[in-house]
């Protein structure tokens, strides 16, 4: 019974304090899921900080860095943070149509990073023979360098799955 006990705990102290987030690599015009989630944090200013069991993901002025759990600085990374909606486990491919029928259907305003990387880039503006405007060039160049994906998990549903597992365990 300790161990259920654990587990009741540790979901009580997450939905409470932390959030869920699962790393995505972006493939063209859609979002693959990984193996990687980070709890988040929230630091100073609602300013939030990602931890999984290899690396954290801290801010840093605008930016954020990967710092591995040896506290050796990884590298600076442009963070794409979808923080207002969520996704469950089950999404693993998502388009960009998918996450903005999300916002839509939610009626909540679309995280500018994530507009501007759905949009703001070369390839799009290729599609519908328009040159980005500069003040997004410069920008572009920098955020092409190291992008990670974080889009939150509804850990609500996670609960519910693990709740039905272990109901079924004592049946």
């Amino acid at each position: 019974m300790k161990n259920i006990e654990s587990i009741e705990d540790t979901y009580k102290y997450y939905l409470n304090k932390k959030y869920l987030y699962r790393e995505f690599i972006k493939d063209n015009d859609k979002y693959i899921a990984t193996n990687n989630f980070y709890v988040s944090d929230e630091i100073d200013d609602g300013r939030l900080e990602f931890n999984n069991n290899i690396e954290k993901i801290k801010p840093f002025n605008n930016i954020y860095m990967e710092i591995r759990n040896d506290n050796f600085f990884k590298n600076y990374i442009n963070l794409i943070l979808i923080s207002n909606i969520s996704f469950s486990l089950d999404d693993i491919n998502i388009n960009k149509n998918d996450i903005i029928k999300k916002f839509i259907d939610y009626d909540i305003e679309i995280e500018d990073k994530i507009l501007e990387d759905l949009y703001y880039n070369n390839l799009f503006s290729k599609k519908i023979n328009i040159n980005i405007p500069n003040k997004y060039c410069q920008k572009i160049e920098m955020e092409e360098m190291n992008k990670k994906y974080l889009f939150k998990i509804d850990i609500n549903k996670l609960y519910e799955n693990i709740n039905h597992e272990y109901n079924q365990y004592l049946s």
